[in-house]
């Protein structure tokens, strides 16, 4: 099958895409291996998902050309190649490859013409990008429900990731490459400083919940997950451009940067562009006898000047001023 543009998602989203499939389906978040029959038994009952009413249809070799399999929709039904549903029976890597990528393309919502997955590989244009393109939508998902990251970073090598998901050694290749490239979502170095910042700072400290390293993960998640409410720029890569709350274009590598103008900051849980809040929480902060900088902790207008540190009104952190 040619590829198609679909609505842009990020690798990063896709990936919380696929954990998201695996916990509607009762795939276990430990669980390296889903078994992809149960998966197509429960399909049809998950009433409040795109897969609900899923049909699976076997059909013999000869009728089938070069396709291994493909879906239609409303209902959802995914037509399997024989000799394919027998490799899923026994288990065959790639067949369960197969299965899980086109039932991705279900759960994305890929509506319109048939989805085929071609024996000879799916054609994958130059001029649709990446985070645009149906196929890699589907290929990226069907690879994270699969062979999630945070299981995979468990292994080291091609052959043991094959072995324990189940997956080709060119799929697993691939997927620790993806791993070791982007790993968790890139922050800002000045997110990265900062957060150095109060590791270092916490040594020594017993702490009774939470570990600091626990603490950072989740306020990256938070972080990652306010970005991806944002809306998408057209043409451009939503990994690294969005529009704030107000549509003013704003860049995921200049968090915290007040005086760029694709500077942005997080504020009552949306992005906020710094462009904007110049033009009114900047005035409205002096007016009230703030500074003319946003809390480097929570981004707000908020900072009173306290002898050589500054405390904001808004996080109550101690900002210490060099």
């Amino acid at each position: 099958m040619s590829d198609f543009l679909v609505s842009a998602r990020s690798d990063d989203e896709l990936d919380r895409e696929a954990l998201r499939f695996r916990e509607e389906v009762g795939v276990g978040t430990g669980e390296a291996m889903p078994n992809l029959l149960a998966v197509l038994e429960k399909a049809p009952l998950l009433t409040e998902t795109p897969l609900a009413g899923l049909l699976v249809s076997q059909v013999p070799d000869e009728q089938m050309n070069d396709a291994e399999a493909y879906v239609t929709f409303n209902p959802p039904h995914l037509f399997v190649r024989s000799s394919i549903w027998q490799g899923l029976l026994a288990g065959r890597a790639r067949d369960r490859m197969t299965i899980a990528h086109e039932l991705a393309h279900i759960w994305l919502g890929h509506v319109g013409e048939p989805k085929f997955r071609m024996a000879s590989g799916n054609k994958m244009h130059d001029f649709i990008p990446a985070y645009k393109s149906a196929e890699h939508q589907a290929k990226r998902t069907a690879s994270s429900f699969l062979m999630p990251a945070h299981l995979v970073r468990n292994y080291s090598s091609s052959e043991s990731v094959s072995q324990a998901f189940g997956v080709s050694l060119e799929a697993a290749r691939v997927r620790l490459d993806q791993i070791g490239r982007s790993g968790a979502r890139k922050l800002p170095a000045e997110v990265v400083q900062l957060l150095d910042q109060i590791k270092n700072s916490s040594k020594g400290i017993m702490r009774p919940h939470a570990s600091i390293d626990e603490r950072i993960e989740s306020s990256s998640r938070n972080l990652a997950r306010v970005w991806d409410r944002a809306a998408v720029v057209d043409g451009k890569n939503p990994s690294e451009f969005r529009l704030c709350s107000k549509g003013i274009l704003v860049a995921w590598s200049h968090y915290l940067k007040p005086r760029s103008e694709l500077g942005w900051c997080e504020k009552g849980g949306v992005v906020r562009s710094y462009s904007d809040l110049k033009r009114f929480g900047l005035e409205n902060a002096k007016e009230l006898g703030y500074e003319d900088a946003p809390c480097p902790n929570c981004g707000s207008f908020s900072l009173t000047k306290r002898g050589v540190n500054s405390i904001c009104d808004t996080c109550r952190k101690s900002i210490r001023r060099d």
